[in-house]
């Protein structure tokens, strides 16, 4: 079964598939600064490794930058904010609804547009999207995910809870036509990542209140656009796991190694979505191979031969990352 559509759609429907379908993302920040160079780099890279789809690995700060805050370029760590747009709750009522025909969003649906038009072998493409109150959040400030940035947002829900439901209606209403355009653009699915709200620091009940129904909005959107390849990326080593397992995704991307998260056996009894994960993103930092190894073993033994798993990393893989681990990991899943 050579044909990368007709691989996933048969892990999708329950089968086995070997080699597994395999897909690995992670930032590259000179590139992500434009269409123009990330369309090109995200199609070498991809027939590079021989990726099954892939993961649009955008730069992680194109919503906040298309609300109006302010960053300067860093060559290690990509954007930078340097001035954010909330600067009390008053501020969530004014938040406009965006024109996504216009500025950073525009560039997104650009970059669907160019691979869908570049991409010769068929290789499906899924857009990354920032769960709406990761976005609230960091269009107050919030950028590396710190204790205090978490706690900021949390207290304002308490005490401003009228203003953070109003944000959050105003950047979920823009993501919707984001989402529906970057499948109308030849996009096969979207990518919602969760980060920064994990269960170390938000209770379930805040979660199913605040996050849950609209990201929810976000995957029917997509889907609405026949979007096929959906996925929810539970961010962090202890996720909501029980939560975002019943979402209308294909897909559930999340740190399977982390030892608070449910293993992939224990996943595949929580749910019959196919799961993305298995490499730990520290040991391709730390270039361990005979760990490396051991790791593609033991995700093939837990998903009893490749069923209902992508072979992928936890998160995003670090850009110091040697390459040639990623051609082991390749050449180890296909032995096996």
């Amino acid at each position: 079964m050579s044909n990368k559509i007709e691989r996933i759609k048969a892990l999708l429907a329950g089968e086995r598939v070997h080699p597994p379908v395999a897909s690995f993302f992670g930032h590259k920040h000179a590139l992500e600064q434009s269409p123009e160079t990330l369309v090109p780099h995200l199609i070498e890279q991809n027939k590079l490794f021989g990726w099954d789809f892939i993961k649009v690995q955008s730069r992680a700060t194109y919503y906040g930058e298309a609300w109006g805050c302010e960053h300067i370029f860093d060559a290690q760590q990509g954007p930078v904010m340097v001035d954010h747009v909330i600067k009390d709750a008053a501020d969530y009522f004014t938040l406009p609804k965006l024109d996504i025909t216009q500025g950073p969003l525009a560039e997104h649906v650009r970059v669907a547009e160019g691979l869908a038009a570049d991409i010769d072998d068929g290789t499906p493409h899924v857009h990354t999207v920032f769960a709406p109150l990761t976005i609230l959040n960091r269009l107050g400030g919030a950028q590396r995910r710190t204790e205090d940035e978490t706690n900021r947002l949390r207290v304002e829900i308490e005490q401003h809870p009228d203003a953070i439901r109003a944000g959050l209606e105003t950047v979920t209403a823009t993501l919707v036509e984001f989402v529906r355009a970057l499948i109308r653009a030849g996009g096969d699915g979207i990518f919602i990542t969760t980060t920064g709200w994990d269960a170390d620091h938000f209770a379930p009940d805040l979660y199913r209140e605040w996050a849950e129904p609209y990201e929810r909005r976000l995957f029917e959107a997509a889907r609405d656009e026949g979007a096929w390849l959906n996925i929810i990326h539970a961010c962090r080593a202890h996720t909501h796991f029980d939560i975002v397992k019943d979402y209308p995704v294909e897909v559930i991307s999340y740190d399977a190694l982390s030892g608070r998260n449910p293993t992939i056996a224990e996943a595949r009894e929580l749910t019959d979505k196919v799961l993305w994960s298995g490499i730990d993103i520290q040991t391709l930092a730390s270039g361990d191979v005979e760990k490396l190894r051991d790791e593609v073993s033991a995700a093939r033994d837990a998903s009893q031969q490749w069923e209902r798993l992508i072979l992928g990393p936890t998160c995003a893989v670090p850009p110091s990352a040697d390459p040639d681990l990623l051609h082991e990991v390749r050449r180890l899943s296909s032995e096996q």
